[in-house]
């Protein structure tokens, strides 16, 4: 996705290594400049197809939103 939505500064993607009951499958880090840019790519048409498809195939997704 960060080719085709310019809002993503950063994008790294990792699968579950400890497998624990706590565990999420897969996370995603993603940075924007800031949080007028987040809400671009929230709404970004390349953006929207990914959270349908999220809602196909998983069970549970859950997103922090922090500035660093």
């Amino acid at each position: 996705m960060p080719p085709k939505i310019s809002e993503i500064k950063s994008f790294e993607a990792g699968f579950d290594l400890v497998r624990a009951p706590r565990s999420f499958d897969l996370a995603l880090v993603t940075s924007y400049d800031d949080l007028a840019a987040l809400d671009r790519y929230a709404k970004h048409e390349h953006h929207l197809p990914v959270i349908e498809r999220s809602k196909e195939i998983c069970e549970q997704v859950v997103a922090a939103d922090f500035e660093i």
